[in-house]
């Protein structure tokens, strides 16, 4: 059976080609080696960074050589680098060849390369060459960081060209000119976000799939109902208890937390976290239909993926141990390690893509989950800001908040302190014509010796697959496909 979650065509007589799911295949069955998944782990705590490769960048080099000057070892360094979240962000040495190249024919090779004799009319320069080549007021921003924290770095502060008038004011200049970005300009408007309620119900109910299957429905549902990130899914752990935990359930809910997220600044006066690294408590409340529901689906999940014969464990120094994440991805000497953030977003992306949410990316999840509570219960605010942990309004007004396609009835009073069942207003499962929602959700063991009509007797159900006696095998969607143009054809 395929590892990847199809797309169901209910006006069609097959099942549709799977979605494209980077990294999905493979490690869903555990007889099958996982392909190769590109890492961006350098974006994460504990990343590893190609600082040291066989050869230092000469980014890395300038700032050795001249902090060293001012006292600072490399040792040193290294290990200030590593204690940033970030660590040494290697996306930053482009830009400072691209810099020297251009200081160098500016010069005619004659003035010295020196954090000190770099000014900030040179940057400046530098930034609109770049500018006239095309660069966008990102590249433009990451490339005057790049010059300007190298030297801040090598004279141990003592050279700041990023607070320069001159460099401050050309960057505002760009930025006023720039276009709307592609990700804000993609969704003026929202699609509501049942969709992917709807998505994920169609997976069936929880012991009807592989934990494969399980997990993606999983990512679904707590990208919208966490108003998250994907890289605030991959900042979760399986502590449960504690002063680190982050997950707890309460009554039918449960509590969630981030390690260390990008808002999170350790050593900051910042309010949206609960400690040094982890951020504020979300709280993910029991819903209806159950088989959407997250609380649900996430005791069923870490039920089903704790044997730590199978599951690795990641090192996190800063809580001094190893944890299990709540996702795994590739399998490595025989466990499944934590996923990418790139896994996670190409996983809850097909999700996307298979609904039809328009230009919708994954980014726009979180402002479209927030502005649904706002819009059907405008007195839900502080739910809506602490689900997406913004201790601002203005920030999710600013840049998130937008109308959201859909009319509904009013939310009833008694549901209104409920975030994820706000989100779930106006949803109605869909099953595939002439099937039930009471059959869609039934066990699947229910089915297990019943004959259907021109498509079989069931024989077994096994690890999300059941297997009729002629041999044919189907997972829960496509079982309930072939139910339904089984019926079709007989009325017809």
């Amino acid at each position: 059976m395929d590892g990847v979650r199809q797309r169901l065509h209910f006006d069609s007589p097959s099942v549709a080609r799977p979605a494209v799911v980077a990294s999905a295949d493979g490690e869903h069955h555990r007889d099958t080696p996982a392909p190769t998944e590109r890492e961006v782990d350098h974006d994460r705590p504990g990343a590893q960074t190609n600082m040291e490769g066989p050869l230092p960048s000469l980014r890395v080099s300038f700032i050795r050589e001249f902090a060293l000057r001012e006292g600072i070892s490399a040792e040193a360094l290294e290990a200030i680098w590593g204690a940033g979240k970030h660590g040494y962000i290697a996306s930053y040495d482009p830009h400072f060849v691209r810099f020297e190249s251009y200081h160098r024919q500016v010069t005619a090779g004659a003035g010295r390369f020196s954090p000190r004799s770099i000014n900030a009319g040179s940057l400046v320069g530098f930034l609109k060459s770049q500018e006239d080549e095309g660069k966008s007021a990102t590249f433009l921003k990451e490339a005057s960081t790049s010059v300007s924290m190298a030297c801040f770095e090598a004279t141990d502060g003592a050279v700041h060209l990023g607070k320069q008038h001159s460099v401050v004011q050309f960057l505002k200049a760009v930025r006023q000119r720039a276009p709307v970005g592609p990700k804000k300009k993609a969704a003026t408007e929202y699609e509501d976000v049942t969709k992917l309620f709807q998505e994920a119900w169609l997976f069936g109910p929880n012991e009807a799939l592989c934990l494969g299957h399980l997990k993606e429905k999983l990512l679904l549902l707590l990208v919208v109902d966490l108003a998250a990130r994907p890289s605030d899914l991959m900042c979760i752990y399986r502590i449960m208890s504690g002063r680190h935990a982050q997950i707890k359930f309460e009554g039918d809910g449960m509590l969630l937390r981030s390690f260390w997220p990008k808002e999170v600044m350790p050593g900051s006066g910042r309010s949206n976290a609960t400690n040094t690294y982890f951020s504020t408590w979300v709280r993910v409340s029991g819903t209806k239909p159950h088989t959407i529901n997250t609380v649900a689906v996430m005791k069923a999940f870490l039920e089903r993926s704790t044997d730590s014969e199978e599951f690795g464990l990641h090192s996190i120094p800063q809580l001094e141990g190893s944890f299990q994440p709540l996702f795994y991805a590739r399998r490595v000497k025989g466990k499944f390690q934590k996923a990418s953030v790139d896994h996670c977003s190409n996983v809850i992306q097909a999700g996307i893509d298979r609904c039809e949410m328009g230009s919708m990316k994954t980014c726009h999840i979180r402002g479209a989950s927030t502005s649904k509570i706002v819009q059907l219960v405008p007195e839900a605010l502080p739910l809506a800001l602490g689900l997406g942990r913004w201790t601002k309004k203005t920030m999710f007004v600013q840049h998130y908040q937008a109308p959201v396609k859909g009319t509904w009835k009013p939310v009833p009073k008694k549901l209104q302190s409920n975030a994820q069942q706000i989100l779930r207003w106006g949803f109605k499962p869909t099953p595939p014509p002439l099937v039930s929602v009471l059959e869609y959700e039934r066990r699947p063991d229910r089915w297990v010796g019943v004959n259907i009509k021109h498509v079989g007797k069931v024989g077994m159900f096994d690890d999300g697959s059941y297997t009729l006696e002629n041999g044919k095998q189907f997972n829960h969607w496509d079982f309930m496909m072939h139910i339904s143009m089984a019926r079709e054809a007989t009325y017809k």
